[in-house]
């Protein structure tokens, strides 16, 4: 058997396909990697907040009624709160008897006053030290039901502060035989506060202490 030669040119020729071979060995062993993308889609959703629920709404109303000596009046007053409530479920009116002036006017004063209150005919007089606050936007768009001139004791420098719950009617009556005793003429009114006065006075001294000039209403301590 004859030794082969193996050249320089012929090793390098087997190296290469040795080499071939076994890098074809090494590929095929390799494990195939499977690479696996994931695509995460982000969508925005607009979603309406439900809208809360109201808090009921309480509000404090002062009167100045006795309880048990204004029982027709207090009837009505609970009337109409009852149809309101009914009207505005979410609005709770809460009424308490206050004396006017020895528990309203104090509070007036310190700032502990209440929401609503029933005001007397001197509310000019809290209007002009700024107890009060206007209702102007109340008022406007009831106006043209509100009878004219009711609300003219509650308004101030062209603003309304508060509406008439009842309105009443006043009228100067006499008496033409106390008139005819004092020498006073029948049918006969003073036209001023001073004519007045003079025919009370002479009504009164007429009287005797039986009668008198003149019954006048007013508010308490007047």
């Amino acid at each position: 058997m004859s030794p082969h030669r193996v050249t320089r040119r012929s090793f390098l020729r087997y190296a290469g396909m040795g080499g071939a071979a076994l890098v074809a060995t090494l590929a095929g062993c390799t494990r195939e990697v499977e690479v696996t993308r994931e695509v995460i889609k982000k969508e925005t959703v607009v979603v309406d907040a439900p809208k809360p629920t109201p808090l009921p709404i309480e509000l404090m109303h002062w009167s100045n009624r006795e309880a048990g000596k204004d029982e027709a009046s207090m009837a009505w007053t609970g009337k109409a709160l009852e149809i309101f409530h009914d009207k505005y479920p979410d609005v709770k009116i809460i009424l308490e008897n206050h004396a006017h002036e020895t528990e309203l006017v104090p509070a007036l004063m310190a700032g502990t006053e209440p929401d609503l209150m029933t005001a007397e005919v001197d509310i000019q007089s809290k209007i002009a030290n700024n107890l009060l606050l206007p209702i102007d936007d109340i008022y406007e768009p009831i106006k043209d039901d509100v009878l004219p001139g009711t609300c003219d004791a509650a308004t101030w420098d062209g603003h309304v502060y508060g509406l008439s719950e009842h309105t009443a009617f006043l009228a100067m009556l006499a008496n033409n035989d106390v008139l005819k005793k004092a020498g006073v003429p029948a049918g006969t009114f003073p036209a001023t506060w001073d004519e007045a006065l003079e025919v009370y006075n002479k009504i009164t001294a007429a009287g005797k202490g039986e009668y008198y000039g003149c019954g006048l209403i007013g508010p308490q301590g007047s």
